[in-house]
């Protein structure tokens, strides 16, 4: 696309883009509006320099505003965001003419050099999006190859965001920029990112920036880190060394609870439960510790996740003790907190103070299915046939979703004497999941038949 096409584009506009009015007050231009997409520009004084941000994956999209907006604008940094309307990992009809809207609009910028940026979905479209625009640098933190299944079928992490999908973009190499300046911020050691990392590696070259135990969460643990506004700058403007920023994150990263957490998490999959234990630990102290009051998501993530190892060496009282602390400072995911503290009670032969907890977990998030599990290990504890019956009666439609939640609850009914309620649960779910014959077979034996 030449830089004429462009311009016109910009100033003729099209059927799905418009040209808003300029806020005298934040300078926010709105460039394009479409169905999946809305792109906000925010001139600032960088000259030269342009960044395209791309919107992460929302609870509830689309977000209010542009990935790292407060942050580029406080810097002066000129900058373009694109904000999903849905959880569409960019997989959206107006994503070419968004494109071409940006392109248009740097050219009215004077041509500069386009960076793109984002993290975790933000961080596809950031490298999806580089080629067509023609960007120097990519700045990626955490970022997926992909999530359609047919490429990564090892993905279950969006499963509920595929589902609603219709995948259309273009090869993944013929998106990304051939550039050496792919800056990747990720955890080497978890599996379910790194796998994302070294594809892309295959795709395209890339400077990695191991950000060791973060998980997930690399942008909150650089940001607790007190790194996170300066590297990204540098390799914003591609200043960043690879190697200085190594030796500053291990300078800096015990400053954070969530590295201490990482580490358990880390220790806890490969069997070394005591020291797993003695990191889980310092990483709660330090939370418990910090006044700053802060809640979100990455916190919550790391006491789940040291609840977890409790719950599984039977530390009951440790784990609703960790509960009972940080009960009012959890930020949300309630019913994930919920289950676990249920299970430490019934570990502790509190079997009905277990079965009131776990009713609430599946009245705030009833199609979870880990909830439906520990739910019938819970009752099959408490040994309330008609407590039991009660339960299932009530939350029947979710529990007959899944086939192993249909398999627990069938031996539960069975051994609590309700065969009838169970062999009809077992006939509801051959209808409903005819195609997992492992599961309904394993469910049939229940009734002493082989097929």
């Amino acid at each position: 696309m030449t830089a004429q096409t462009s311009m016109d584009l910009f100033d003729k506009g099209s059927s799905s883009m418009r040209v808003a009015r300029s806020s005298m007050v934040d300078e926010r231009t709105e460039i394009f509006d479409g169905a999946g997409i809305r792109v906000v520009a925010v001139p600032r004084n960088s000259p030269g320099l342009l960044v395209v941000s791309f919107t992460g994956r929302d609870h509830a999209p689309p977000a209010e505003i542009g990935a790292g907006e407060g942050f580029l604008t406080k810097n002066d940094v000129d900058a373009v965001h694109v904000i999903s309307k849905q959880n569409h990992w960019w997989n959206t009809p107006d994503w070419s003419e968004a494109l071409k809207a940006i392109a248009a609009y740097a050219v009215t910028r004077g041509g500069p050099e386009i960076v793109t940026y984002g993290s975790s979905m933000g961080g596809h479209g950031a490298l999806v999006a580089s080629k067509p625009l023609g960007a120097a640098r990519v700045v990626a933190y955490a970022p997926q190859f992909s999530v359609d299944p047919k490429l990564v079928p090892w993905e279950k992490r969006w499963l509920s965001d595929v589902k609603s999908i219709k995948f259309m973009g273009a090869p993944f190499a013929d998106s990304v920029a051939a550039t050496d300046c792919i800056f990747i911020f990720s955890d080497p050691f978890f599996e379910a990112d790194q796998r994302h990392v070294m594809e892309i590696s295959r795709h395209a070259p890339i400077r990695h920036l191991r950000v060791a135990f973060a998980d997930h969460d690399v942008s909150r643990v650089l940001s607790d880190c007190g790194l996170l506004s300066k590297i990204t700058l540098q390799a914003l403007r591609g200043e960043l060394s690879v190697s200085e920023f190594l030796r500053s994150y291990r300078a800096h990263r015990g400053r954070t609870a969530l590295v201490y957490g990482g580490v358990s998490r880390l220790l806890h999959q490969r069997k070394h439960i005591d020291p797993a234990l003695a990191f889980g630990r310092r990483a709660f102290e330090m939370l418990v510790a910090d006044k700053s009051g802060k809640a979100n998501a990455e916190r919550d993530r790391l006491v789940t996740g040291y609840l977890e190892l409790l719950v599984d060496q039977k530390r009951a009282e440790d784990a609703l003790s960790v509960s009972e602390q940080w009960r009012d400072r959890r930020s949300g995911r309630h019913f994930v907190f919920r289950r676990l503290e249920a299970q430490a009670l019934a570990q502790s032969g509190q079997t009905q103070a277990a079965c009131d907890e776990i009713e609430r977990a599946m009245a705030e998030r009833p199609s979870e299915r880990t909830t439906h599990t520990i739910a019938a290990e819970i009752f099959q504890k408490s040994d309330d046939a008609h407590r039991t019956l009660e339960f299932f009666q009530r939350h029947e439609g979710d529990l007959s979703r899944y086939p192993a939640s249909i398999i627990a609850f069938v031996r539960l009914l069975q051994n609590y004497g309700h065969m009838a309620v169970a062999e009809q649960l077992l006939m509801k779910g051959a209808a409903s999941s005819p195609k997992d014959e492992k599961a309904m077979k394993s469910a049939r034996k229940l009734f002493g038949a082989e097929t």
